[in-house]
């Protein structure tokens, strides 16, 4: 079966997602900027073992919203994704972190089998990080950034700013 960005047997919400992906990829070159894609972890994998006590709302999750698939069937879904991200950043040489797999198989990083805690978050702006550090430098290296404001604006594009008659000066 083949499982290539166009192919048929795609599953639709895959399929959406390239076609967003698209989408958004002309948009960002239109605009002069840098697309980067990461892969995406979801904490399943067979033979996976959850404490049904302290990692209730992980178990709950992947036994009740994910029934009736098994951890593996939800890990291969998952893989599929990751290789479909890392496959559409080849075919369009864009840069692709793959966060998914430098990030542990910990419960504790996780709220629920997506849903990172604090800690989880961290690791993966640190995994984040240190894949844009390579992006970085070379467009330095390349004298493409920085580069001059395309549209400089004077008010910020989505607060209006306060009218003076808002401002309370009197303390």
């Amino acid at each position: 079966m083949t499982r290539g960005l166009d192919a048929a047997n795609l599953p639709t919400r895959e399929r959406t997602i390239l076609n967003d992906l698209q989408i958004l990829r002309r948009n960002v070159d239109d605009s002069g900027a840098q697309l980067v894609l990461t892969s995406f972890k979801f904490l399943a994998f067979e033979g996976m073992q959850l404490d049904p006590k302290r990692n209730a709302v992980i178990y709950k999750y992947l036994n009740e919203q994910c029934w009736p698939y098994r951890y593996a069937d939800v890990r291969r879904a998952n893989d599929l994704h990751n290789g479909l991200m890392a496959a559409f950043a080849t075919q369009f040489q864009l840069p692709f972190i793959d966060v998914a797999a430098g990030f542990p198989d910990d419960p504790r990083l996780f709220f629920d089998a997506f849903h990172l805690t604090g800690n989880g978050t961290r690791l993966q702006a640190w995994i984040t990080f240190r894949g844009l550090l390579p992006v970085i430098r070379e467009h330095l290296a390349r004298g493409d950034w920085p580069r001059l404001d395309q549209t400089p604006q004077t008010t910020h594009p989505a607060l209006e700013p306060p009218g003076l008659e808002t401002l309370h000066c009197d303390s």
